[in-house]
């Protein structure tokens, strides 16, 4: 996880978010009540259950720990409850503002809480550093799989109509409001400026920074202080092996650059230390907001046919709309189009295939336009044959 999100989902096999980031918690205790069903078979389950029912208090005292570690800030049983609600405060900002996780609490090691200047340097990096309304956008659409206003409609439609067949194609009432959700989000973003976000951004970070740089100074002073942020970074990483990094490393091997990738591996194998060549800054940063995010393509799925709204090939779909339902929507696309007599030339334009200079046939949505053609022509034979059928025979 790059730009931080309290439902993100590593293996995308967790189709339903079991192991969601947020769900962590729960997902560890769930894991020892397991180790405990089985450690019942030699050890009195009875015994087991103090340390069951002691999971929640200590998880919580040793996250607290860890995360007031990462602050920089000294765990004292008065503090307790407002250090826990700072470090709440912090994950709602981070939710809202999308930041990256590593960036940010690397920037914080570098605050010096008596310093206007250095409050205001690091403000800038931490709003540099959060999500762009183009990224949430993109984030969005992907989480929705792409799913156009035509085919909601549908979907909606189906689930009205024919439940059980919507059940049949994965389509629930569950499902449906999670997409419509993600559409009202949608809108609420496509009404949002870029100055805007960034406002918006600004004023969450700056409205925290605030609390978090008072609650330092009840620690102590300037020189204190400075061995606040000596510890804070020797505890947040500066490299984070990052899907991009990877990839560069691949593309070194590839190119016969070893020399590149052993580089690359130092930098991550002293992920603390400050590199000595600015340029290797670029390995601590997330990915380019404006290069595509790096993910495997499946150019079998998601062929959506509604032109002016179809997703691109190389997009796969999120949400659990098996190849079934877009197929079936697909196909009453093209009972639509006929109904309403789409000319084949029409239908080729609003297929995506025109221009494309003799590689039509190897798109798998020219298979939807020889369907159409096919259905078409019968059509057309149809009318013909009725025509002639209503004409008199004269003697």
């Amino acid at each position: 996880m790059e730009h931080f999100d309290p439902k993100h989902i590593c293996n995308t096999s967790d189709d339903r978010g079991r192991y969601r980031y947020e769900a962590q918690p729960e997902i560890c205790k769930w894991n020892c009540g397991v180790l405990a069903d089985q450690l019942g078979l030699v050890i009195n389950r009875a015994d087991l259950e103090p340390g069951m029912e002691a999971f929640n208090a200590v998880y919580e005292d040793e996250y607290l720990r860890l995360m007031s570690e990462k602050l920089g800030l000294t765990a004292k049983d008065g503090q307790k409850k407002e250090d826990k609600m700072l470090v709440d405060t912090l994950f709602d900002v981070l939710t809202h503002t999308g930041a990256d996780f590593t960036c940010m609490f690397r920037y914080l090691s570098k605050l010096n809480a008596f310093d206007i200047d250095s409050r205001e340097h690091v403000l800038n990096q931490l709003v540099s550093a959060s999500e762009t309304l183009a990224q949430q956008k993109r984030k969005l659409d992907k989480e929705s799989g792409g799913v156009s206003d035509a085919q909601y409609d549908m979907i909606m439609m189906l689930l009205k109509e024919n439940p059980a067949r919507a059940r049949q194609y994965g389509i629930t009432p569950s499902l449906v409001a999670q997409v419509k959700a993600n559409r009202e989000a949608k809108e609420a973003l496509d009404a949002t400026t870029d100055d805007e976000r960034m406002e918006s951004v600004r004023t969450a970070w700056v409205d925290w920074i605030d609390v978090y740089i008072s609650r330092i100074k009840e620690e102590g002073d300037a020189a204190s202080d400075g061995v606040r942020r000596c510890h804070m970074l020797k505890v947040n990483p500066l490299f984070v092996l990052r899907n991009h990094v990877a990839q560069k490393a691949i593309d070194l091997a590839h190119e016969g650059d070893y020399e590149g990738v052993q580089h690359i591996f130092e930098l991550m194998a002293h992920p603390f230390d400050e590199p000595s060549d600015e340029k290797d800054l670029e390995f601590a940063q997330p990915q380019d907001p404006s290069m595509a995010p790096l993910f495997h393509a499946d150019t079998n799925k998601n062929r959506n046919l509604r032109g002016e709204t179809a997703v691109d090939e190389e997009r796969v779909i999120k949400i659990p709309i098996v190849d079934d339902v877009i197929e079936y929507l697909n196909q009453q696309t093209l009972k639509y189009w006929l109904a309403h007599d789409r000319k084949p030339k029409e239908v080729w334009g609003l297929l995506r295939l025109d221009g494309l200079k003799g590689r039509a046939h190897l798109k798998p949505r020219h298979r939807y336009y020889r369907e159409y053609l096919a259905k078409w022509n019968a059509k057309q034979a149809a009318k013909k044959a009725a025509n002639n059928a209503a004409i008199p025979v004269t003697a």
